[in-house]
């Protein structure tokens, strides 16, 4: 039978946001293919210490292996002196080596990372603009990262002017796609009122709304502002970050099968949050949005640790090594519960955190967290989907198993137990080179 459940908290606000998408104009989404699990990948990094530049020989491979690229806060600033300068070059890098890529500008739509950005001068200056819970206490402390005060127009502008001024720089047309805008719900801050959390947010809204308007006219009709995003934090926000879809091109799930979805005794996944999470995301990739999820290795989870997430009980590997091999370990699960959900405009990401060596290149055993020979599975064939997601019947296995058909591959998923995925692909010996291998 075909995966269709109620979604009781979030029903009504959904089909409100299907009826406000049909009445909109037409918009670029951003897909791909399904010739392999290659041709569907993003990555969104920073560098060890969200400041390293990244190497030619691993510009060349990113270039070549995602379709899609955040450069976030901080970025390459060994070399650069602000992220914007960091972000454009890196960019400019990237495009020389194939102009195809969408390149998207890392813009954090609450806190303002003054300490990286050039911009953030600007909102140091006017301490008016700052966040204050209700005591009138700003929320940076005494910190150069203070708080988008996004009740005011002057700070809704000076979010978007931020992101379309390096876009607007010479010799820098083309270079920027669009713009990740994290904090894109779930605002949730001590000491503050409902009524004055509820005028923040609907300010995120107007920002969001603004900026992609913007950044159309400077970096082309396509580009877009994807926001963060969805997901399934308990009560917060209660309609699990849907309330934003309106105002932004594409939405981030960033904690697939991780973090809020897991039990946090044992690490495994708690099923009826997978139940869950899977008819939100099928009903979300039909609205004409691009949906970017983040996958993990592992049952990945707080504290966050140097090298990233912890799993329960502090058992995760605490060397490049250990995180390489167990990122191997954990790719059929969390690549078998993507394949799930996948539609044309739904992307993947898989790696132990955000900075460059968590995954994201080929490297020398131990100075990074990627498997000496990448992940052979992204560049088997898979072909077209030949089904959506079915969950079988409650009397076939846990009662939690999932499955669905490709042209070349079949999933199958125990929410229950996730470490039984499987992946079986009709023909084994059926696998396309990646471009990163042809040149």
């Amino acid at each position: 039978m075909s995966f269709i459940i109620n979604f009781p908290s979030s029903c009504i606000l959904l089909l409100l946001c299907i009826v406000w998408q049909q009445l909109q104009p037409a918009q670029s989404v951003w897909t791909h293919t399904f010739d392999t699990v290659s041709s569907m990948l993003w990555a969104d990094f920073a560098g060890a210490d969200h400041n390293i530049t990244l190497t030619d020989e691993q510009i060349h491979f990113v270039a070549n292996t995602y379709s899609i690229i955040s450069l976030e806060k901080c970025f390459a600033m060994t070399n650069y002196s602000t992220t914007e300068l960091g972000v454009i070059e890196t960019a400019r890098r990237i495009k020389a080596v194939n102009p195809s890529v969408k390149v998207i500008m890392y813009y954090n739509l609450i806190i303002d990372f003054a300490d990286c950005y050039a911009a953030g001068n600007i909102f140091l200056a006017h301490p008016s603009w700052w966040l204050k819970d209700d005591n009138g206490n700003p929320y940076g402390g005494n910190t150069v990262r203070q708080y988008h005060d996004t009740t005011q127009s002057a700070v809704q502008d000076y979010y978007t002017n931020s992101i379309m001024t390096p876009a607007s720089w010479p010799n820098a047309s083309g270079l920027l796609d669009g713009v990740f805008a994290d904090g894109s719900a779930g605002i949730a801050l001590p000491n503050m009122s409902s009524t004055r959390l509820q005028q923040v947010e609907d300010g995120v809204h107007i920002i969001l709304n603004q900026t992609s308007s913007a950044i159309k006219t400077v970096m082309g009709p396509n580009a877009q502002v994807i926001g963060n995003g969805l997901g399934l934090y308990p009560n917060n926000p209660p309609d699990h970050g849907m309330s934003s879809l309106p105002f932004m091109d594409g939405v981030v799930w960033e904690h697939f099968l991780a973090f809020e979805m897991l039990d946090r005794k044992n690490g495994s996944l708690v099923p009826s949050l997978f139940d869950e999470m899977v008819t939100l995301l099928t009903n979300v990739s039909s609205m004409n949005k691009t949906i970017l999820v983040k996958a993990w290795p592992g049952p990945m989870t707080t504290p966050i640790e140097p090298l990233g997430p912890q799993y329960p009980n502090g058992s995760a590997p605490t060397t490049y090594e250990g995180r390489a091999e167990a990122a191997t370990n954990g790719l059929t699960p969390s690549l078998a519960g993507f394949l799930l959900i996948v539609q044309p405009n739904v992307w993947l990401s898989y790696s132990t955190w955000y900075t460059a060596p968590d995954g994201y290149y080929v490297c020398p055993v131990g100075e990074c967290s990627t498997p000496s020979n990448w992940f052979p599975d992204f560049n088997r064939s898979l072909g077209n989907p030949l089904s959506n997601v079915q969950r079988l019947s409650p009397n076939v296995g846990s009662g939690w198993v999932y499955t669905r058909q490709f042209q070349y591959a079949t999933i199958y998923f125990d929410a229950v137990d996730w470490t039984n995925a499987t992946i079986t692909w009709n023909n084994n010996n059926m696998y396309i080179t990646p471009l990163s291998a042809q040149n």
